[in-house]
């Protein structure tokens, strides 16, 4: 895929479709960024996520969430500043810190939105099929989550997968009165 990052290969965890029937996948340029807003500086490059809607090859309409974050500081420090980082656990000492890890993405028309599943740093974003605007950031309770779906346009549903528990739960979350809620189930 042609992004605004170079020539990159659609990551493997998720794809969907457009309103228009393009692609949709999921990228992750390394970036060397400036990350001296953050209380925990990154010292190393970063793997970003920048989800590409694609056609004939070429990226044209993108998300990077590195991007949304820079502009978004007073959302996103406390995630960042809290969530753990991830190194290539074959490469620790100089592969990309791994800020952005989707896992899921999916496109809901009753909303005109996608819904991305970030496993770090443990959010979902509902964000405008413009990919430009975000209209939720949820937190999912440091899950680690996967396979979020939208069931209804008030319901979403994902797989919490936490790292040092034995058991998986089932997140699901409800829109009432404006924000997410979030009961879990093993």
């Amino acid at each position: 895929v042609n992004t605004k990052y170079g020539t990159l290969f659609g990551e493997g965890h998720g794809m969907t479709t457009s309103p228009t029937g393009n692609a949709v996948v999921i990228t992750t340029p390394t970036r060397s960024v400036d990350s001296s807003w953050l209380k925990r500086q990154y010292k190393l490059p970063i793997l970003d996520c920048n989800i590409a809607e694609i056609k004939a090859g070429t990226a044209v309409r993108e998300f990077s969430f590195w991007d949304w974050a820079v502009s978004h500081k007073s959302i996103s420090e406390p995630l960042l500043d809290a969530m753990p980082l991830f190194n290539d656990p074959q490469n620790p000492t100089t592969s990309p810190i791994d800020i952005c890890h989707a896992n899921s993405i999916q496109y809901y028309k009753p909303l005109n939105s996608y819904l991305f599943s970030l496993r770090s740093p443990s959010i979902l974003l509902v964000v405008a099929s413009d990919l430009k605007t975000v209209k939720y950031v949820i937190p999912t309770d440091s899950s680690l989550q996967h396979f979020a779906r939208f069931r209804s346009s008030n319901e979403i549903t994902a797989l919490g997968n936490f790292t040092f528990a034995k058991n998986s739960k089932l997140l699901d979350f409800k829109l009432i009165n404006g924000s997410w809620k979030l009961t879990e189930y093993n």
